[in-house]
């Protein structure tokens, strides 16, 4: 009787309790998708202690320029608070004009007013290709204040200096009108949904009155 009673149960569940599919067959079992594994919250250790920063910055004076700016750029990397400050003595004092230049390409990226005067200065560096590299970051930076520097530069000695301040100041003039065409877009853009907007409002109270 017992297990009758088992055969009609499993009977009734497997032909009435469970759902059918169009087919006749029951549906699959559809298992659970395993959660995802946690992220990683322990803080890898500790590398470079304070000890070990100064050696670097110490390497920055190296007498092989490529331990010097490998010095530097590890500093940068690392995000050392006196990397930029080192980067600027370089750019102002280095005896290589490789890394005048290399210097010169990191502080245009942070590009602060104290780093566009020390950018500005080296437009009178010695060598041409550092003069070249500081109006070609001058244009990309894009600040106006740096106008009348770029114009000395026409007086340059180096034709190809010329050249490139004159290409500079294009491009900032270039950007300008730029930034005016799309400041006057926008005040007629203005003036166009404020004119819509009285439109609505006036409709609205003729159909309050």
């Amino acid at each position: 009787m017992i297990l009758a009673g088992l055969g009609l149960g499993y009977y009734a569940y497997t032909h009435v309790s469970r759902p059918r599919r169009p087919g006749g067959e029951p549906p699959a079992v559809v298992a659970e998708a395993p959660l995802p594994s946690p992220p990683q919250s322990t803080a890898p250790p500790v590398v470079f202690n304070e000890e070990q920063f100064e050696k670097v910055r110490a390497s920055t004076n190296d007498s092989d320029a490529r331990v010097r700016w490998q010095a530097a750029k590890f500093l940068i990397d690392a995000h050392d608070p006196q990397a930029e400050s080192i980067v600027v003595r370089m750019v102002q004092h280095d005896e290589d004009a490789g890394i005048r230049r290399e210097a010169i390409g990191v502080l245009e990226s942070r590009a602060s007013p104290q780093v566009i005067l020390v950018i500005v200065a080296a437009l009178k560096d010695s060598e041409t290709n550092v003069r070249l590299t500081a109006l070609q970051a001058l244009g990309r930076i894009g600040d106006s204040s740096t106008v009348p520097a770029i114009s000395d530069s026409l007086r340059d000695v180096d034709e190809h200096v010329r050249l490139s301040a004159l290409q500079t100041l294009t491009a900032l003039q270039e950007r300008r009108n730029s930034d005016l065409k799309r400041i006057e877009e926008d005040r007629q853009r203005y003036q166009q949904e404020l004119a819509e907007h009285r439109k609505k409002v006036e409709a609205m109270r003729k159909k309050q009155s």
